[in-house]
Order: C-alpha cells, then structure tokens, then sequence
C-alpha cells in the first residue's frame, strides 16, 4: 500500500534512538579525546546543514546554546558555500558541526572544503552515512548506528541526528543529568507515540482544513520548520511555519475557520502562547497542540471548553509527550507526530508518500 516504506520509517526510529542512548559511553570517549583538550582554542561553533539537514542544525544549535553555554551560529550550508565572507573571519578558530543524512550533498562538502580551505575549522559530522566524503572528510564522525532508511523523505534520519547533537552536546560540557532525562527516550516516547497517534486521523477527518500553520519558538523553531516541508514533500500542500508571537504580525490575517494551527508549546512562553491560541481558536482556527503537560491542565486554559475532550466541536486537540523532559531536548518527542501527520494527509489524498514528486536522494548543483 502507498506509504508503507515511510511509516515503516517513522515505526523505527525509535528503536534507533535507543542504539544512540546505549553507545553513549563510546562517544564519551571520543569527545573526551578529541575535542574537549581543545575546547578552550574555539571561539564560536558553527551548525550547519542543507534542506532538512540544516531545520536539524537550526534546532540543534539553540539546544546547544542551551546545554553549554557555548555562542553558535547557525547557517545553510548553501551560505557558507557561497557567502562565507560575510559570516566568517579568518582569525577566529570554529568547531564546526555538519548534518547531514547521505554524507553527500554538493552543498554540504562545498561548505566543508570552504572550512578547511579558508579558516582553521575542527569539522564534526552528524550523519547518517559512515561510509560517505562528509564522514572521510571531518576531522571526527559520528554515525547514526545500524541505520537504513527506506524512504526518501526524511523521518527517522533526521530524529535520530537531532538525538545525537543533543547527546553531542551535553557530553562536551559533563552536563549529565541530561543523561538522565534521554536514558528512556525510545521506549517514552513510542508509548506516546502508540496511544496517541489516532489524533492524526481524527483531525484530519474533518476535512475542512486546507490552510496549515506551524508554531513553534526556541528550540522547536526549527522543528516546526522541518514539519512545515514534510507537509510539502509528502502532500504537495502548501504550508508555513512561524514563532508563535511572529505569527500575529501579518499572517494572522488569513486565519479562519479553514486554518489548523499546529503549535509545540514552550515553558519559556507558555503565557503568551496560550493567549495566542485562545485568539486563533476564536477567528475560528482549528488547534493541535503538542505539549509536556497534562491534557486536562491544558483544556483549561481553554476556557470556553473547559471540560472538553477530543473530538469534541469545540476544534482543540492535544497531544501529550516529553513529560518530565526538559524544553531544550525534548522536541524529539513531537517529530513522530508531526510526520505521520505530513504522510496521513498524503495517503488521504491519494499521493504516495513513498514516491515524492520531483525529489532525489542527493542533491547536486
């Protein structure tokens, strides 16, 4: 059936997070050894990626910022490539980390040769591909294990990078009580996952919505960007994505009834947020969101619905995932959702998510 080899995907990826958790004690060694007697010399850290890979570098670069305390600039790879001279000085020393799931993308080992080339650059890869140039090439490699993807889009290629930058980062800092709240990750989240999933469907069977909005600010910026292109890739649906208090300046003129607005709450602006989606819901807006607290802490900020359940007229639905996780790292949880959503839709509209238009699996220039 149409979809199978990308929701084979999505079903797997949380076995391969746990192989990350558990060879945590090798990339301890290897950060232990390699980068952090040097860590001192660096005086910024760049993330960078190309498509999905640089949604996964823009996340991972906040979580970063976060986790070490550490300055990072985030930058497709694309600008490095071509624009490097407006972001880079030759002075300065970069640890720079590249994301990428083949290894192989012209812009990706354009921007790694312009590194090495041009500035005095550690370049450390987060790919999917240990075989590949951007894994010969970096200076250190670090391979999502066992991995094999069946589908072109990306799904569990891209969760399992971000799971290892956030493991990337907290090891480089000794931050490990981050340990702590992953060690469990794979097996909290498929339960998430498996008991919850439905709401997809649910959602969708309204069919009135034709207008998709993304929300997402901090460290889920970059994700409700990848879940904006997955919308696309899979679909062929037009989508957006914004920070939540961006969306009122000018886009919020097209909400109505026919718009889903999909929004990962933050603890950072839980208030603002929360008044955001009371306003969207009363232009009319249908609201899916995706969040770490109870569901019926959530319905009540609601208030015209406070006793509501899903399914219910009043168009809000929420999904509940990373309980106990902090906002920093546990975006992960969400990605599972989000694109089952991107290839539900798909498979609704007779568009076979396993065979996307006009893609290819490396992209040349």
């Amino acid at each position: 059936m149409i979809g199978d080899k990308v929701k084979k995907d999505i079903n797997e990826q949380f076995y391969i997070w746990r192989k990350i958790i558990d060879k945590i004690p090798f990339y301890q060694k290897e950060i232990n050894e390699k980068i952090k007697p040097n860590l001192i010399e660096f005086d910024e850290v760049i993330f960078t990626g190309a498509g999905s890979s640089y949604y996964l570098a823009l996340s991972s670069s906040v979580s970063f910022q976060k986790i070490t305390g550490l300055r990072t600039i985030c930058l497709p790879a694309s600008e490095i490539l071509f624009f490097h001279n407006y972001y880079l000085r030759k002075g300065k020393r970069y640890l720079t980390i590249l994301f990428s799931r083949s290894g192989e993308t012209d812009e990706i080992i354009g921007a790694s040769r312009i590194l090495k080339e041009n500035y005095r650059s550690y370049t450390v890869s987060i790919i999917c591909s240990s075989g590949s140039k951007l894994a010969k090439s970096s200076d250190l490699s670090f391979p999502v294990p066992e991995f094999k993807e069946e589908c072109l889009i990306m799904t569990k290629g891209f969760t399992s990078m971000l799971l290892l930058s956030y493991v990337f980062s907290f090891l480089l800092k000794d931050r490990l009580a981050y340990e702590f709240h992953l060690k469990n990750i794979s097996e909290d989240s498929k339960i998430f996952f498996d008991e919850q999933v439905e709401i997809v469907e649910i959602i969708l069977s309204k069919g009135t919505l034709s207008k998709f909005i993304y929300l997402g600010g901090g460290p889920f910026w970059g994700l409700v960007l990848e879940s904006s292109l997955k919308l696309e890739e899979a679909s062929l649906q037009k989508s957006n994505a914004y920070t939540p208090m961006e969306y009122r300046h000018g886009p919020k003129a097209n909400c109505d009834e026919k718009t889903l607005i999909i929004s990962i709450l933050s603890s950072s602006n839980f208030d603002g947020e929360i008044k955001l989606l009371n306003e969207l819901k009363d232009l009319g807006a249908t609201i899916w969101l995706l969040s770490d607290l109870r569901r019926a802490d959530l319905y009540k900020y609601f208030s015209s619905h406070p006793e509501v359940e899903l399914g219910d007229e009043s168009n809000i639905f929420i999904t509940i995932a990373g309980s106990g996780i902090p906002e920093e790292i546990r975006g992960i949880s969400y990605m599972p959702f989000l694109q089952y959503f991107a290839i539900h839709n798909a498979i609704l509209n007779g568009i076979d998510p396993d065979n996307p238009k006009n893609l290819t699996p490396v992209v040349r220039l």
